[in-house]
């Protein structure tokens, strides 16, 4: 990795997914009887089934598919069976939990699809001459973006949504562009201006058979939706003042039957995993929530008992005899990034990198990560330099670093062999590395830009704050201030960044 991450200040957000300031959509297409965006067991409260009354074909951290034989009246006909499809909005699989994405509906052959087609026009409008499928969760290895284009006949609806085009903000195009090549297989800018006029938001099918639509045995309807539609589905909806509150989120849900999780098996809510893991989330979802609420503190809660040892797959930020994990460290440098938002733009890198940045009285803030899967063999580092506006002269850089050892201490526990009761030397040796890696640089910024080098393997975070060297902040006593003399320097910094950010 050799491209520069460029430290380029406006007061707007980076957006990943969603559609903020979209154009005025269609109809929006949404599966009956639940919504996008929900998780297994939220679509399964929907319907009213259990766990043991549906077919679970897979349900991993990163996908999942169930499937129900049913005689539920959907579209106004009885159906046989009904599949859903689940995806986790994180292209890699490392965060969150599958939500859907797919719904397939099959009826019966003696099924009047009439009254089918006629009940999804109530819903979605008049039908469309064609839609183009892509097959957007394929395989992250296959560098092909196969397409299927489905034209309207005798034996053949189809429905389309928004154009990803018509989503997209026109001067978030570019920004766009890269997140979507990151995620999608096959797609490169060659061909993603085409790709954006065909793709819609939502598409919907109804198939009188097979040989209208192969992936039925029978008829049947088939619903899609992209990862990002349930931000704009609350936003568009009647209630677009409805609050987003995204609670008791951790790096790592439990499996299935609490006896299967223990430090050896589950680690990630406990390790290094952690730290970038919640960075990235909590700088993802922050212009799409009021709150984000992490569960919990402490490892010592009710719901799991007393911890059998001082790491124990517990969802805490700090162990039982009060030894802070990587998650707390992470929330203690996402703390720092207060201030003014600043523009981040950034390309080229690994899936899991990030950046954000800040600017308060005088000082640059900037924070970095780099997400990966755990134990993936293959997780890149990131050796690169930030670029950062700035008039000449010398700079101090601080540095705070969550690493192996330095903010994140299970590495040095696993190191000792995993005791599970801690002698006083051990329990200080952990606590001396659960301490973020801190340290400082004197750098001269040269042509109005400072740079700074910065090393980040998988799963590191590393904040840095940047101010110029003889830089006062403001006292915080009580003592007789000279404003006029702090309001100069302060203006003085601030034109030079604006002038800079012009050219």
């Amino acid at each position: 990795m050799n491209k520069k991450l460029a430290g380029i200040f406006a007061m707007c957000a980076l957006l990943l997914t969603g559609c903020q300031g979209a154009k005025e959509s269609s109809k929006e297409i949404t599966p009956p009887d639940t919504g996008w965006g929900k998780t297994v067991d939220e679509v399964l409260a929907d319907w009213n089934l259990d766990r043991d009354q549906v077919e679970i074909f897979s349900e991993t951290e990163s996908a999942a598919a169930i499937a129900v034989d049913t005689e539920a009246t959907v579209f106004g006909e009885q159906t046989s069976r009904v599949m859903f499809q689940f995806i986790n909005l994180d292209q890699t699989g490392a965060t969150g939990k599958p939500v859907l994405c797919e719904v397939d509906i099959t009826y019966p052959d003696d099924a009047d699809m009439d009254t089918v087609k006629k009940e999804m026009e109530k819903s979605y409008g008049s039908s469309k001459d064609s839609i183009t499928r892509y097959e957007l969760y394929q395989s992250l290895g296959d560098d092909q973006l196969p397409e299927y284009t489905y034209k309207k006949a005798d034996q053949l609806a189809v429905w389309s949504g928004e154009s990803l085009k018509d989503a997209i903000p026109s001067d978030k195009s570019t920004e766009y562009e890269t997140a979507w090549e990151a995620y999608q297989p096959g797609l490169t800018a060659d061909n993603w201006e085409s790709y954006t006029e065909q793709t819609s938001m939502a598409t919907a099918v109804c198939a009188y058979g097979a040989e209208a639509f192969p992936m039925f045995e029978k008829n049947g309807v088939s619903l899609e939706a992209y990862p990002g539609l349930v931000y704009e589905q609350v936003k568009n909806s009647k209630m677009p003042q409805l609050e987003i509150h995204w609670t008791e989120w951790n790096t790592m849900s439990w499996k299935w039957g609490a006896g299967e999780v223990d430090f050896i098996t589950n680690p990630c809510n406990d390790n290094h995993f952690s730290a970038g893991c919640i960075v990235r989330n909590m700088l993802g979802v922050a212009d799409y929530c009021d709150s984000a609420s992490f569960w919990s503190v402490s490892d010592m809660i009710e719901e799991s008992g007393m911890p059998h040892s001082v790491f124990s797959a517990n969802m805490g930020m700090i162990t039982v005899g009060g030894i802070p994990k990587a998650s707390y460290n992470a929330f203690l440098l996402l703390k720092k990034l207060r201030g003014e938002k600043m523009k981040c733009v950034y390309g080229g890198y690994p899936a899991g990198f990030g950046a954000a940045a800040a600017y308060e009285e005088g000082v640059t803030k900037v924070l970095l990560y780099n997400s990966q899967i755990p134990d993936d063999d293959n997780a890149e580092t990131v050796n690169d330099t930030v670029e950062i506006p700035a008039p000449d002269g010398v700079y101090i850089v601080s540095t705070a670093a969550i690493k192996k050892g330095h903010g994140s201490c299970y590495e040095s526990w696993a190191a000792m062999g995993m005791p599970q009761d801690l002698s006083p030397m051990q329990a200080e040796v952990l606590k001396a590395h659960s301490t973020p890696e801190y340290g400082f640089r004197r750098i001269r910024a040269h042509g109005g830009k400072l740079k700074i080098d910065f090393s980040l393997s998988a799963d590191d975070v590393m904040y840095l704050e940047v101010q110029k060297e003889g830089f006062v902040a403001m006292p915080r006593d009580t003592g007789k201030v000279d404003i006029e003399k702090w309001n100069s320097m302060v203006t003085l910094e601030r034109r030079a960044l604006d002038s800079l950010m012009e050219e």
